[in-house]
């Protein structure tokens, strides 16, 4: 359970960043190398939620099998 929370809190921070760089680009003149930090970014974030992904639906596949059983 704490690394579900530690991934979920790097893709928060993940996601700060990703708006301070969008409202970088906006502004003139914007860093050629924004875009880039922006794609690695994503694909970060991406990556961390792939992983996130099965053990959150083994913690539910878990919960409704308990659930099956009190009843």
């Amino acid at each position: 359970m704490d690394s579900l929370r530690l991934l979920i809190d790097q893709i928060r921070e993940l996601t700060k960043e990703i708006k301070e760089i969008h409202k970088k680009k906006l502004e003139p003149p914007a860093d050629p190398r924004l875009g880039e930090k922006l794609d690695h970014e994503i694909a970060v974030i991406k990556r961390l939620a792939s992983d996130i992904a099965p053990k959150l639906k083994g913690k539910g596949s878990k919960m409704l099998n308990l659930a099956r059983f009190y009843f």
